[in-house]
């Protein structure tokens, strides 16, 4: 039983072997070494750019909450509503 269990291995790893060797050769690992270094690079860069964009949405609807709360208070800004109308709440009095 265990011959045929070894033949029946080498049978099917044959074909794949020259591929394994050619993988994991020092040439080709520093390759691929090369290769995920440079992909965990490019996703970090990515998503420390989302990070930012995310951060900076949320700053600006805090900056938007303060005042529409101000102007809910009966304490408007001077010089009109500083938000765009598409942003501001329904209940907002310059809401048009």
């Amino acid at each position: 039983m265990t011959d045929r269990l070894k033949a029946l291995l080498a049978a099917i790893g044959a074909p794949g072997s020259p591929f394994a060797g050619w993988a994991i050769s020092a040439e080709m690992a520093d390759r691929w070494l090369s290769v995920v270094i440079k992909l965990v690079g490019c996703i970090g860069g990515i998503a420390s750019i989302y990070w930012m964009y995310r951060l900076n949405r949320l700053e600006k609807l805090h900056r938007t909450n303060v005042i529409c709360g101000d102007c809910l208070n009966g304490h408007p800004p001077a010089g009109g509503c500083p938000v765009q109308e598409k942003y501001r709440p329904k209940s907002c009095p310059y809401h048009l």
